[in-house]
């Protein structure tokens, strides 16, 4: 159910205010308020070829390189009918600019396709998802960011949560921390690691490593890895050290460190330092 707040181009709720965008298939390259050359950010869509009809990735980078791709992954196998057909390139690309027309895109964002990704498979941990961005709440006008608490008042640093699309339709909801999360542009070309946790009722999937891929700069073939959230399983604490149960409302400190509920309800608005000095001090006097 739509919130009434940053409403995204295909929200259908009637008070987005930038909801009047032509998303019909007979939309006209007239009526559309972009244009693929003049994007000035990465640009991921699922698509058909307009020559032979195959399912395909189109992509765009930042800086204007654009190709069909059949697959996303290593080696980024370039669609044959885009390196075959070069003087035809003009009638692909409004093709795919119907195409995205046709699922609201404004020249920022399109509506999501996909089912997301709530819990774990059964037995599934570690989860490595190849694919693109879908949507980084971290970059919305007033950026949407969340603070798993361990402890009632006590202070924890800003995660986002960023929706990765695997291309077959899924999309997994990693929560990245927040400095992280503001170098990842929507729609561009990602690697994610992460591990899912339980945190008392629900599961949460925590992003460990992101790499940025950017295969349409020749050697800049070799992704950029991002180390994100310092976790790993099975999930303890970083102040006592003790093993973390899944019935466990836990959190991050200021620091991103990962603390249990105890340490959290101690440490409440301290410093991770200076609580780790006070536990010394305690533990001393012992």
């Amino acid at each position: 159910m739509c919130n009434a707040w940053n409403h995204p181009a295909y929200c259908e709720c009637g008070f987005g205010g930038d909801t009047a965008v032509a998303t019909g298939s007979g939309s006209s390259s007239a009526s559309r308020t972009w244009s693929l050359e003049l994007l000035d950010r990465p640009l991921t869509h699922g698509t058909t070829c307009w020559w032979c009809g195959a399912s395909v990735f189109f992509h765009r980078n930042e800086y204007g390189g654009c190709a069909l791709f059949d697959e996303l992954g290593w080696p980024w196998p370039i669609h044959a009918c885009w390196e075959e057909r070069r003087q035809e390139r003009s009638e692909a690309l409004e093709h795919v600019s119907q195409k995205l027309d046709a699922d609201g895109f404004d020249g920022r964002i399109y509506k999501p396709r996909g089912r997301h990704r709530v819990r774990p498979l059964h037995g599934e941990v570690v989860c490595r998802v190849v694919g693109y961005v879908e949507e980084n709440q971290c970059l919305y006008q007033t950026p949407r960011l969340i603070r798993l608490r361990a402890g009632r008042g006590c202070s924890s640093a800003p995660l986002a949560k960023v929706e990765i699309s695997d291309g077959a339709g899924a999309i997994f909801p990693f929560l990245v921390d927040h400095p992280t999360a503001q170098r990842l542009d929507d729609y561009q070309l990602v690697t994610a690691r992460g591990i899912w946790v339980r945190r008392a009722l629900r599961w949460v999937l925590l992003a460990t490593a992101i790499q940025l891929h950017q295969p349409l700069r020749g050697r800049a073939r070799v992704s950029r890895p991002v180390r994100c959230l310092a976790v790993r399983s099975p999930i303890r604490c970083r102040h006592c050290g003790r093993r973390v149960p899944a019935s466990d409302t836990w959190g991050f400190d200021p620091e991103y460190r990962f603390e249990c509920s105890s340490c959290g309800s101690a440490r409440r608005r301290m410093s991770a330092s200076d609580f780790a000095r006070l536990c010394r001090r305690v533990a001393r006097t012992r």
